[in-house]
C-alpha cells in the first residue's frame, strides 16, 4: 500500500513539474500568418491578473491588473490602439510596471477623440513614460538615465524637477525637460538635465504655471525661500531661522509652510504670500501637525497626534469653525477638488493599529490598506467610492493623490510599492 501511494506521488510530481515546464519554457508556437502573431502554451493557460484575447493572444504588462474586469485594450508600442479587438479598461488600475517618484497628468485632443496621458518618472532608472488613459498600454518618452530618484515634482508636462540621492547621501535638484520633438519614427525623445547647486531642502511647483518655490538650506544655519522660473529668473522672499520645513503652494497668490511633524512635537501652520510681504499664523501647538489648505484659501484640513493614534480636523477660515470629521486620515492621503472648493478626496485607512504617529507610517513601521472616500465640508458628508485595497487584492496605502482633467480621474501612488494607480470617480469602465 505505501509502495502504491509512494508510486503515484511520484508520478503526479512528475507530471506537475513538467507541466510547469512547458508552461514558462516553451518559446513558440503556432504563428499566425496575417497578424504575425505567436501563440504559445501560455496563451491558453494565462498566470494571474492576465487575460486572453480572442485566439489565445496576450497583451501584457501591469495596464489594467488590479480591479479583477476583464480585459483592457491591446495596443500597439506607442500607445495608439492597435488592430487587436478593443476590450475593457477596469475602472481602477495599476499604471505603472515599477516604483515612481512623480507623475503629472494632461488631456491630448479635443471632443469624442479626446484622451487622458499621465506622463511619469520611473524612480531606479529616471526614464520617463506616460500611458492612454482611456487606452491604456504604456510609451517610453526618455530613456535619459538618472539613478536613485526619490521624488519628481511637474511643472509643465515636459518638465519636472527631480531630486536624487548620491554618494553623500545629500539631496541633488535638477530640472529634467523633455523634448519630444526630438522623436522622429517611433524612437525615444531625449531630455536635457540642468543642474542647482544650492543646498535644496524643499519644491514647490505653481499651480497652473512653470514657477516653483525652494527651501534652501543656508550655510550660517536657517532656511530661505526662493521663487524660480524653468527659464532660470529667481527671486528670494523669506528667510528664517528654521530649517525643518514643509512646503506647498495650494494657489496662485499663496505659499503654505508647515513645521515638520514629529509625534509629541507641537506643530505650527503659516501662510505666505509669494512677493513674501504678509506671513500669517493659521495654526499652532498643534502635536504632530499636518495640514492641507484648500485652493481657494477657505479652509484646511489637519491632523493632530493622540497618544497612540491621531485624528483628522476640519477648520474653516471663514468663520473659524472646526470639527472633527469621523473619517480618520492624514491630510498626506487628501486631494482637494478644483470643481468643488469644499470638496476632498480622502484615502482612509480601514484600521489604524496603535503606534507612534505621524512618525511611524512616515518611516514605514505602518503601512495602511485604504478606502477612498468623497468629503463634502461644506454639508458634513461622507461618500464611500471605493475599497481600494480589497478591489486591488493588494493593500493599498495611496499618496500623492491628484485629479486629472474635468476631474474624471483620481491618480495616487501606493506608498507601499511606489507604483502608480488611476481610479475612475464614477465607477465605471473604459
Amino acid at each position: 500500500m505505501k509502495k502504491s501511494i509512494l508510486i503515484t506521488s511520484i508520478v503526479l510530481l512528475t507530471l506537475t513539474l513538467l507541466g510547469i515546464a512547458l508552461y514558462f519554457y516553451l518559446p513558440i508556437g503556432e504563428v499566425n500568418p496575417e497578424t504575425g502573431e505567436v501563440t504559445t502554451v501560455r496563451d491558453y493557460f494565462p498566470i494571474a491578473g492576465e487575460q486572453p484575447s480572442e485566439g489565445g493572444s496576450q497583451t501584457s504588462g501591469a495596464f489594467g491588473q488590479g480591479e479583477g474586469e476583464e480585459g483592457r485594450s491591446a495596443t500597439d508600442s506607442s500607445g495608439a490602439a492597435g488592430d487587436a479587438e478593443q476590450q475593457t479598461l477596469p475602472a481602477l488600475r495599476r499604471i505603472s510596471e515599477a516604483p515612481i517618484a512623480g507623475a503629472t497628468v494632461f488631456a491630448e485632443g479635443a471632443g469624442t477623440s479626446s484622451d487622458v496621458t499621465v506622463r511619469f518618472v520611473d524612480r531606479a532608472k529616471g526614464h520617463v513614460l506616460q500611458a492612454s488613459i482611456r487606452r491604456g498600454g504604456l510609451t517610453l518618452i526618455s530613456s535619459e538615465t538618472l539613478s536613485q530618484i526619490y521624488r519628481a515634482e511637474w511643472l509643465t508636462e515636459n518638465s519636472a524637477l527631480i531630486q536624487q540621492i548620491q554618494n553623500s547621501f545629500q539631496p541633488v535638484t535638477q530640472l529634467l525637460v523633455v523634448n519630444e520633438e526630438n522623436a522622429a519614427d517611433g524612437a525615444n525623445g531625449t531630455a536635457d538635465v540642468y543642474y542647482y547647486p544650492e543646498q535644496i531642502d524643499q519644491v514647490a511647483p505653481a499651480p497652473g504655471s512653470e514657477r516653483f518655490a525652494m527651501i534652501e538650506l543656508l550655510r550660517d544655519g536657517g532656511s530661505a525661500l526662493s521663487i524660480l522660473s524653468s527659464s532660470g529668473d529667481r527671486g528670494q522672499i523669506f528667510t528664517h531661522p528654521i530649517t525643518e520645513w514643509q512646503l506647498d503652494w495650494p494657489s496662485e497668490g499663496t505659499l503654505t509652510l508647515t513645521t515638520k511633524p514629529g509625534h509629541g512635537v507641537n506643530g505650527y501652520l503659516y501662510t505666505l504670500d509669494t512677493t513674501g510681504s504678509t506671513f500669517r499664523r493659521l495654526l499652532g501647538d498643534i502635536p504632530g501637525l499636518t495640514a492641507l489648505l484648500s485652493p481657494d484659501e477657505t479652509r484646511f484640513l489637519y491632523s493632530e497626534s493622540t497618544a497612540n493614534r491621531f485624528r483628522l480636523r476640519h477648520r474653516s477660515l471663514e468663520d473659524g469653525s472646526q470639527r472633527v470629521l469621523g473619517s480618520t486620515t492624514l491630510p498626506e492621503k487628501c486631494v482637494w477638488s478644483s470643481a468643488a472648493p469644499a470638496v476632498a478626496y480622502c484615502a482612509v485607512p480601514s484600521s489604524i493599529p496603535a503606534g507612534t504617529y505621524p512618525d511611524d507610517w512616515y518611516q514605514g513601521r505602518v503601512h495602511f490598506a485604504d478606502a477612498l472616500v468623497r468629503l463634502d465640508l461644506a454639508d458634513s458628508q461622507t461618500t464611500p467610492l471605493i475599497d481600494l485595497s480589497a478591489r486591488a487584492r493588494e493593500d493599498i496605502d495611496a499618496v500623492d493623490l491628484f485629479l486629472g482633467p474635468n476631474e474624471e480621474y483620481l491618480f495616487f501612488t501606493n506608498k507601499n510599492d511606489g507604483f502608480l494607480w488611476s481610479y475612475r470617480l464614477d465607477g465605471t469602465s473604459n
